[in-house]
This record gives C-alpha cells, sequence and structure tokens, in this order.
C-alpha cells in the first residue's frame, strides 16, 4: 500500500471516528420507515384483468431506472400515479379531484398525532395545493413549497421552520428540497404519493436526518393502490442495488 493511500485512509478514519463520537455523546437518531396502508378509492377507475396484467408488466419492465423510454407509457404511469393520489389533470392541464378523502383524513391524524413537526411530499402541484387546501381547513398552520415559490420565500420558509416555532406543516414538492437543507425541527416525513426518481427520495429523506437531529425519526409512505406499491418497491431495490455495488467495490478493492 502506498504512503499516500494509507495517509487519506488514516484521515478517512479518523474523521469517522471523530463524527461517531460527537454523535455517541448526543444519542445516535434511529429512523423508521413503515407504511400506512389504505384502502383503494371506489372512484379510481379499475382496470380488467389484461389491461392489469399490461400495466404491471410496463411497471416491471422500468427496472431501475423507473422509465424504459418509452413515452407513452412513462405518460400511463404519471397518469396511473396521480389518479391514486387523488387529481388528475384535463386536457386543459387544469387539475380534477377525485374522491380521495379516505387518503386526506389519513394524512391529517398522521399530523395530529405528530409531536412535533412534520414534512410532508407530494409529487405533483396538484397534489401539494390538494394538501394546502385541507390543512387550511383543518386550521393546521403549514407552509407550501412547490417550483413557483421563489428562492427568496423557500429561504424565509425553511428558516421559519426549522429555527422557529412557526409552521407545523412544511407542505412541499420533493425536487424544492435541496442539497444540503437542514430542517431537523421535523422529525417526520409523509410521503403523500411516490416519486419516480431514487436521488431526489433519498435526498428528500435525509433533510430530517442530518447532523443535530435529537429525536427518533419517521418516514411514512402512504399507499392505497397496487401502483404505488409497486413503485415504492422499485425505490428499495434501487437502493439494495446502489449498496450492493458499493459492497462489491470495497470488497474488490480490499487488498490494495
Amino acid at each position: 500500500m502506498s504512503t499516500f493511500r494509507f495517509t487519506l485512509m488514516a484521515v478517512g478514519l479518523f474523521a469517522m471516528a471523530f463524527i461517531g463520537i460527537s454523535w455517541a455523546n448526543k444519542g445516535f437518531p434511529v429512523m423508521a420507515m413503515r407504511a400506512e396502508p389504505m384502502k383503494p378509492d371506489a372512484r379510481i377507475a379499475t382496470f380488467d384483468d389484461s389491461a392489469k396484467k399490461g400495466i404491471r408488466k410496463d411497471w416491471e419492465d422500468s427496472k431501475t431506472s423507473q422509465s424504459d423510454g418509452n413515452k407513452e407509457r412513462d405518460k400511463l404511469r404519471i397518469e396511473l400515479l396521480q389518479a391514486s393520489i387523488g387529481w388528475i389533470y384535463d386536457n386543459d392541464h387544469n387539475a380534477v379531484a377525485l374522491d380521495n378523502q379516505q387518503r386526506i383524513d389519513a394524512l391529517i391524524d398522521l399530523i395530529n398525532a405528530a409531536e412535533r413537526k412534520v414534512i410532508v411530499f407530494s409529487p405533483f402541484k396538484s397534489a401539494t395545493a390538494g394538501v394546502a387546501e385541507a390543512l387550511r381547513k383543518e386550521k393546521i398552520e403549514f407552509a407550501s413549497v412547490t417550483g413557483d415559490t421563489s428562492s427568496s420565500e423557500r429561504n424565509e420558509i425553511f428558516s421559519a421552520f426549522q429555527g422557529t416555532a412557526k409552521y407545523k406543516v412544511l407542505n412541499a414538492h420533493p425536487e424544492c428540497m435541496s442539497h444540503g437543507l437542514t430542517l431537523t425541527a421535523a422529525d417526520t416525513i409523509i410521503w403523500f404519493g411516490p416519486i419516480t426518481k431514487l436521488e431526489t427520495y433519498e435526498q428528500a429523506n435525509a433533510r430530517i436526518t442530518r447532523v443535530g437531529q435529537a429525536h427518533k425519526q419517521q418516514v411514512i409512505r402512504m399507499i392505497g393502490t397496487p401502483a404505488e406499491r409497486l413503485l415504492y418497491r422499485r425505490l428499495a431495490a434501487k437502493e439494495d442495488l446502489q449498496n450492493n455495488v458499493l459492497d462489491l467495490i470495497a470488497e474488490l478493492t480490499k487488498g490494495d
């Protein structure tokens, strides 16, 4: 082993030990991942057996990228996911609400059961708007962040959420949550519906697991249809694949 490589490893081990001791003094936060099962809504369109098989094959063919490059099938996946969550778009791109009251009720129950602040992630702006309407109706203090929220307004919201007692809920689109953003004032994340990008999913979950988090965390995934369950399974499979690749690299380089 070269002197440079040995020095690099020594520095890395020292840094890991220092961080480990610092976290041990505070207690190691634990993240609990669980799904919140729900009954499919009766008003969401059903499909005959052949259609179900086709949809299932389309989803399974997406493999780890969640897409096989076919725009028509990708559109079908998105529309199916929108219907699962409770809002679809018409031909003029106007949001049309379905009867998803059970999902809304379950979300409100989960928020009310949380002792500390909560982040709710929705994959579509229509869902974020619908969640905002439900929170407003329940008189739960919240702030919403979507792609339409200006950078200065986002910074104000994040600062107030993290550093003050303002806002019980941060209602956000996950792609608006930047790398390095610390939101440890929350210890609960609720996915109102799944997304298709692993990096976004992992980065969004990481907002509450940063240094300074003093409480046990939980990530709750709301699942009401087979499509959602399969998508979360795909996300989990990609995580496993990533970990296996890292383990393989470590094994191959162990003897260097």
